[in-house]
């Protein structure tokens, strides 16, 4: 059909439809870019409320009081493993204080510490930023809403080696770093396995 043999009504109804489909597709168009934007905005909002615990070291230096950075997290159950070569198991940190006792990891530290820096140069040998890692399992609540949250986290501390055998390594722990988080379709253990191989690699 020619344009000219077109009326003034079929004209303006063919822009109509013309402008219709235009509008439709932009629609679509806009429909996906918010589905994206709210995708974005939920990720950021599940990182906003993703749980991370800081240590403060108490006065023993061999016990951590660990808190969420985030204070609207209310702690409600704490567990914590370090790698199985330790020995000591998946423990339960006691509210309200929420203190890790480490005297069993750091005798093992110690030991170890011994047999892989112990020489005979006849110098100490002195570690400023030692790092092992540890799995911490967590439940907690905010704003009504529960969290369980599993991540892999490292012990920090320094230690000094004497080399005279009679005398045994110093450790000073600083305190814990957040190392990463551990997807619900992941084993745990393995995780913390992989990261303890990794560290004694280095």
């Amino acid at each position: 059909m020619k344009l000219n043999n077109l009326s003034i009504s079929d004209f303006l109804s063919a822009c109509a439809i013309g402008i219709s489909v235009v509008a439709l597709l932009s629609s679509i168009k806009s429909c996906q870019i918010s589905e994206k934007a709210l995708e974005v905005s939920v990720l950021e909002y599940n990182s906003n409320r993703s749980l991370v615990l800081k240590g403060e070291v108490q006065g023993t230096s061999a016990d951590i009081k660990v808190t969420p950075h985030d204070p609207s997290f209310l702690l409600q159950e704490v567990y914590y493993q370090f790698p199985s070569e330790i020995g000591t198991k998946r423990k339960f940190v006691s509210p309200p204080n929420y203190v890790l006792s480490l005297n069993r990891e750091i005798d093992y530290f110690k030991k170890e510490l011994a047999i892989r820096y112990r020489d005979e140069s006849g110098k100490a040998t002195i570690g400023e930023n030692a790092r092992m890692p540890f799995l911490v399992e967590s439940f907690s609540t905010v704003k009504g809403q529960g969290h369980r949250d599993r991540s892999i986290y490292t012990l920090n501390f320094e230690f000094q080696v004497p080399n005279d055998p009679k005398s045994e390594p110093k450790i000073a722990v600083t305190g814990i770093s957040f190392g990463s988080r551990i997807d619900r379709n992941e084993n745990a253990e393995e995780m913390l396995e992989k990261a303890w191989a990794e560290a004694k690699a280095n």
